[in-house]
């Protein structure tokens, strides 16, 4: 018989209060947490405990199963406290990166970069480092821009053969950019697709500029999103992701943008979507958990409603215009979009005439890619793709910078889910002799991001059937991130974090 010690436990908590100091075991509702004081049936609520306060953390799972830690001695461990904070997926520049840099262009010169990277997702533990390369041939009139668009196009399609796909290349342009008509409304692209549609394709009022052949269309990501609030009056519904959140005017705009974020800040954040005010009446959402798809404002009452705001910058990824329907108002690209599914408003868009393209520096833009498509606790491991380039020497003087660092961050529901598999093996379950099902039901839930506090301990009252032993234990608490209950805020009080 083999006695477990040095066990580590873990929680998975919703967006639920921490139970009420009235409230028994039995009131706990699914994911709700409590904390109990030995020898008082009530829960302890979110009262501070005392030095060598014992107790038990406890919660109801899905199955409707009351879960519970051993007996703690408060101050027997040093507990801490992990807040959210959202993976960023790597990215690097050959040549131009937004603010500096460029391809060292030259007459009828083979360019070749290979790529290397490291994804343990697959292989659960192997440090695998594959190899790629893409490559272009310059033409007898060479521009820097002429080689990022072939170095970009090579990429993609040497790429395009990997499940889930791990990598994409996208070209940057130094080039100035400009409005678009305030008619070419609705702009959606589609991620794999060479063609992109909008209501008026060809409109060029209002200042802008018509779109036309040969030009570049300036792509934002659609993780960040701008809008600035008008009018005297009234309300203004501000969608995103196909949700309404009412603007109120009160005061000025001003006032009005502060209000909005001290309204929706907490409901939007518990979505992984950032709401600031930079500055006077400018609202922006940022997002840690994919695109934001749709998002617009309309008024409901009174005169409020507002602009969106274009986010795009040098640093915006640009795709060149080769053809143009303005029947069927349908535009063709030459490499397919690599961003996300997103529609677009006209003012949220820029343009780059061909002319500037050509005569400024030029870029390709390597990005990570989600490597999670076919993540499986306990059998296909989250892990983050890290990638390295190294340029044959015909590339000159042209150098690479990263733009973006790699980072698994905290809380990730990847992350808890699986913790919160490889834990529950300390339960007596038998997944870590290799026989791993298919079908493991975890109080983790895809698409949550997670707040975590750690509560170690010592206690000398653990036995095996012929001795007492000394052992140290852990507890893992993951809660539902920035919900309207706030268990994790209840839980750092308690344990005076």
């Amino acid at each position: 018989m083999i006695a477990q010690s040095n066990v580590t436990h873990m929680i998975v908590g919703k967006d639920l209060d921490i139970l009420g100091s009235t409230k028994t075991r039995d009131d706990l509702a699914v994911g709700q947490i409590g904390v109990f004081k030995v020898g008082s049936s009530t829960a302890n609520g979110a009262s501070a405990l005392s030095a060598g306060d014992r107790y038990t953390i406890a919660t109801k799972n899905q199955d409707g199963v009351i879960v519970e830690t051993p007996i703690i001695t408060f101050g027997s461990g040093t507990p801490y406290n992990v807040d959210y904070s959202a993976p960023a997926k790597e990215s690097k520049a050959i040549g131009y990166n937004g603010t500096s840099g460029s391809i060292d262009a030259s007459n009828s010169t083979d360019y070749v970069a290979h790529f290397t990277w490291r994804d343990n997702s697959k292989t659960f533990g192997c440090n695998n480092q594959p190899v790629k390369f893409a490559a272009y041939r310059s033409d007898a009139s060479a521009t820097q821009l002429e080689i990022a668009t072939g170095l970009a196009e090579s990429f993609n399609k040497n790429f395009s053969y990997e499940d889930p796909k791990l990598m994409k290349a996208e070209i940057l342009s130094a080039g100035a950019s400009v409005a678009l008509g305030t008619s070419v409304n609705t702009v959606t692209m589609t991620n794999g697709s060479k063609y992109f549609t909008a209501s008026d394709i060809d409109d060029s009022t209002g200042g802008g500029t018509a779109l036309a052949v040969g030009d570049y269309l300036r792509i934002p990501t659609g993780t960040s999103r701008k809008v600035t609030l008008t009018g005297t009056s009234g309300t203004a519904n501000i969608a995103v992701n196909g949700t309404n959140y009412l603007a109120t005017f009160d005061t000025d705009l001003d006032t009005t943008a502060s209000n909005f974020v001290s309204t929706h800040g907490t409901t939007l954040s518990a979505l992984g979507i950032t709401v600031a005010n930079p500055s006077g009446a400018v609202l922006t959402f940022t997002s840690s958990v994919g695109v934001i798809s749709t998002f617009s404002i309309a008024n409901a009452t009174g005169d409020s409603a507002g602009t969106l705001n274009s986010v795009a910058d040098t640093s915006t990824p640009v795709y060149k215009i080769t053809a143009l329907n303005t029947t069927s108002n349908i535009g063709t690209l030459s490499m397919a979009y690599q961003g996300e599914d997103i529609v677009y408003d006209d003012l949220e868009l820029k343009q780059v005439e061909s002319s500037a393209a050509i005569a400024g520096a030029a870029g390709v833009k390597v990005s990570a890619l989600d490597s999670q498509k076919y993540f499986e606790p306990g059998i296909v491991k989250y892990d983050i793709l890290s990638f390295k380039i190294q340029l044959n020497e015909d590339f000159g003087s042209t150098d690479t910078s990263d733009l973006t660092a790699g980072k698994r961050g905290s809380g990730s529901y990847y992350e808890v889910a699986q913790n919160e598999w490889f834990l529950k093996g300390n339960r007596g379950e038998s997944w870590r002799n290799g026989n791993y099902p298919k079908n493991v039901k975890l109080e983790s839930t895809s698409g949550k991001t997670y707040d975590q506090v750690f509560v170690n301990f010592a206690e000398a009252n653990a036995k095996t059937i012929d001795r007492s032993v000394y052992a140290y234990g852990g507890v893992l608490i993951a809660t539902e991130d920035a919900g309207s209950g706030n268990i994790y805020a209840s839980l750092k009080t308690v344990l005076g974090l």
